[in-house]
């Protein structure tokens, strides 16, 4: 046997580690290319102004997707998002988006757009299963929450208690 020989395995290669980065940019490339597609966003009941807003950006803005690509890859590489991944994933898409907010306003001129923008990304990779969840109704539900502090200030003259409650109200 030569010395070459006996660097060659002799065991089966092991298997190769599963593929899971999620490229945005790719995966909502491809969701808007046809007609069909665009149908079954829509009667997976995706917010239909959402989805121009996304689509505006893979037309104007794709760099954008990257970073948030980058983000959603670091909360979700267990495979799985669990309920307590929600709020740091809208926080750490949030500060992307934050970075990239001179180019984004053009896109989206108003708060409520971005939340918009960010909420239906996440649905899109939830209900089509790029992203896999433990419990869809709760981290939904989780999603819904997380967006509603984003998007507003605690009154104070309402307490806290109260705010949550008329959250699950719904």
């Amino acid at each position: 046997m030569s010395e070459k020989d006996s660097l060659m395995l002799t065991t089966p290669l092991p298997p190769d580690a599963p593929v899971t980065k999620l490229d945005l940019f790719l995966i909502f490339g491809e969701l808007f290319s046809t007609k069909e597609n665009i149908d079954k966003l829509i009667s997976l009941n995706i917010n239909e102004k959402g989805l121009i807003i996304i689509k505006n950006i893979v037309d104007n803005l794709p760099e954008t997707f990257k970073s948030i690509s980058e983000k959603i890859n670091e909360i979700v590489k267990d495979e799985v998002l669990n309920i307590d991944d929600v709020p740091i994933l809208v926080n750490l898409i949030k500060d992307v988006v934050n970075t990239d907010i001179k180019k984004l306003k053009q896109l989206m001129p108003n708060v409520e757009d971005v939340l918009l923008f960010l909420k239906t990304v996440l649905e899109i990779l939830i209900n089509k299963e790029f992203i896999k969840v433990e419990n869809k109704e709760k981290v939904f539900k989780m999603i819904d929450i997380s967006f509603l502090l984003l998007s507003t200030s605690i009154d104070i003259k309402e307490d806290f208690f109260t705010c949550l409650k008329t959250c699950f109200k719904s």
